[in-house]
C-alpha cells in the first residue's frame, strides 16, 4: 500500500528526495554486497512513509496488529496454529500463544501500547489503562517475557503521570542531555559493557551482569572476539546458524547491516529527540526513551512491525529548501496532512 501510494500519488520528487533514495540504495548495496542480510522492506517502508501523516500510520497499525494478534492467540487457543513451548533454566514454563517464539507477542503488544498512549494522549481514561494492564498482566503469564511486559506496565503508569502533570515538567541540563542522547548512551553502554566481558568474564561483577541481560553479554563478547565490529555491509555469516543468538538491537544492526547504518539511525534519532525536546513532548520522548532501553535487551530497533515510531524519522530531513515534512504535529494536535 506504501509503494502503491508512492506510484500513483507522488508526481514529482524533491533534490532531497532523490539524495535520501540514493543513500538507500547504497545501503542495500553494501549490505548484499559485504553481508548477508537486506535492508529492502526497511527501506521502501521508510522512504514511502515519508509524506504520511504519523498519526494515520499509527491508528492502522493498531487496529491491524490488535485484530492479527487476537485471531493468532485465538487459533492458538483452538489448536489451529502451534503453540510453541519453551522452558527457562529455574523450571518456568512458558508458551508463545501462537507466535514464533515466547517474547514475540510481547513487542507485538508493547508496539501496540505505545502507539495507543500516544494517540490517546491526555484523553486516555483510567479504564484503557486497566485494561491494556490486565491484557499485560495475561500475556505476562503465559510467555514469562519480562522485558517486554515489565516495560509496558512502566509506560502505563508513567504516561497516566506525564498526561496529568505534564504542565509542571521543566527542563534540567542533565535531564534534557539524558534524553536527547538515550539511544547513543544504551548502544555505548552495552557495546562497552560487552568488551569488558571479553577481558572480565570470570569476575564475580561481570558474571551477575550477564545475569542481569539474560547472557547477552556472553553471546555478544563471543561475536566481537571472533566476527569482529563490521563496519560495512554486516557479516557474511548467518551467526543463529552458530548458536550466537545477538539479541541486542544496536548489535543485531551491526552485524546484520553493518556499524554504518547503526551510527545513521542513531544520528536521526538523536535529531529528532533534539526536535522534540524543543517542543516540550515529554510523553513522545519517554514513549522513544522505553524503546532505546529496550533496544539493549531485544532485536526490535529497526522493525516497523515492532517500531512503528521509526516512520517519524523522516521529519526531521529537510527535504526542500530547508522545509520538513510534517509528519507530527506538535502541542498536541492532530492532523492527516503531511
Amino acid at each position: 500500500f506504501f509503494l502503491l501510494h508512492e506510484i500513483f500519488t507522488i508526481k514529482e520528487h524533491t533534490t532531497g528526495e532523490i539524495v535520501f533514495a540514493v543513500v538507500l540504495i547504497f545501503l542495500n548495496l553494501q549490505t548484499f554486497l559485504l553481508g548477508n542480510n537486506d535492508l529492502l522492506a526497511f527501506s521502501m517502508l521508510l522512504f514511502c512513509g515519508r509524506r504520511i501523516a504519523f498519526s494515520e500510520i499509527a491508528k492502522i497499525t493498531v487496529m491491524l496488529q490488535t485484530i492479527i494478534t487476537i485471531l493468532i492467540v485465538t487459533f492458538s487457543g483452538l489448536g489451529l496454529i502451534d503453540n510453541v513451548s519453551n522452558i527457562r533454566a529455574d523450571g518456568t514454563a512458558r508458551v508463545s500463544l501462537g507466535f514464533a517464539y515466547v517474547t514475540f507477542l510481547s513487542y507485538i503488544f508493547l508496539n501496540i501500547v505505545l502507539l495507543w498512549v500516544w494517540l490517546r494522549n491526555k484523553n486516555m481514561r483510567f479504564s484503557e489503562y486497566l485494561l491494556l494492564g490486565i491484557c499485560n498482566t495475561a500475556v505476562f503469564y503465559y510467555t514469562d517475557a519480562r522485558n517486554g511486559c515489565c516495560l509496558i506496565y512502566l509506560v502505563l503508569i508513567v504516561s497516566f503521570i506525564i498526561n496529568r502533570y505534564s504542565d509542571r515538567l521543566v527542563h534540567k541540563k542533565v535531564i534534557d542531555f539524558l534524553i536527547q542522547y538515550d539511544y547513543i548512551i544504551c548502544a555505548t553502554f552495552f557495546l562497552s559493557i560487552s568488551l569488558l566481558f571479553i577481558f572480565f568474564s570470570d569476575a564475580s561483577a561481570m558474571k551477575e551482569i550477564d545475569k542481569i541481560f539474560s547472557s547477552r553479554l556472553t553471546y555478544t563478547s563471543y561475536a566481537l572476539q571472533h566476527f569482529g565490529l563490521p563496519f560495512l555491509g554486516g557479516t557474511k555469516e548467518v551467526l543463529v546458524n552458530k548458536g550466537l543468538y545477538i539479541d541486542s538491537s544496536y548489535m543485531r544492526i551491526i552485524y546484520d547491516h553493518g556499524l554504518i547504518v547503526l551510527l545513521l539511525l542513531l544520528f536521526f534519532l538523536t535529531i529528532l529527540q533534539k526536535k522534540l525536546l524543543a517542543n516540550n513532548e515529554w510523553l513522545l520522548l519517554f514513549l522513544l526513551g522505553i524503546i532505546a532501553v529496550h533496544s539493549m535487551f531485544d532485536a526490535q530497533l529497526m522493525s516497523f512491525q515492532h517500531n512503528t515510531f521509526l516512520f517519524l524519522l523522516t521529519s526531521v530531513i529537510p527535504w526542500r529548501n530547508g522545509k520538513h515534512y510534517r509528519l507530527i504535529n506538535f502541542n498536541h494536535t492532530r492532523s492527516s496532512n503531511a
